[in-house]
């Protein structure tokens, strides 16, 4: 499950920047599918993602600590909330607090998907420490 997050992870990441080098236009024509469009976008993306990362990594030790889906999450919040922030220095596209809100929704009702599976799983399929090479 952690190679599936670690996957979703970095592709979100590629697809956020070629939409901001402006080199994934066929993305505005799947944004006519989803309601909202753009919002709707931001939503779906962070929700899917907010799934994976939690189901992969909620329950991971890093050093001393044990990563819970509330520390995934604010993760996931801290990045979108940068991603968008990031936005105000690019000249075609602008901060909106709006995008970020549908962001951190996705992340929460992701989030509140991810809990009952977790809560779920068997000790057995716990991550194991972040330092693992398993």
């Amino acid at each position: 499950m952690r190679t599936a997050a670690i996957v979703s992870l970095l592709a979100t990441l590629l697809l956020i920047v070629a939409v901001d080098l402006r080199q994934a236009s066929f993305l505005i024509a799947l944004q006519e599918l989803i309601p909202l469009r753009d919002r709707g976008s931001h939503f779906v993306l962070m929700a899917g993602l907010s799934i994976c990362c939690n189901l992969g990594f909620a329950g991971a030790r890093i050093g001393p600590w044990r990563l819970g889906i509330l520390g995934v999450s604010a993760a996931l919040v801290v990045g979108a909330a940068m991603e968008e922030y990031s936005q105000k220095w690019l000249g075609h596209r602008n901060f909106d607090l709006v995008d970020l809100r549908y962001s951190v929704q996705g992340v929460l009702i992701g989030a509140l998907v991810a809990w009952p599976i977790l809560l779920l799983r068997d000790d057995d399929e716990v991550p194991p420490d972040m330092g693992d090479a398993h």
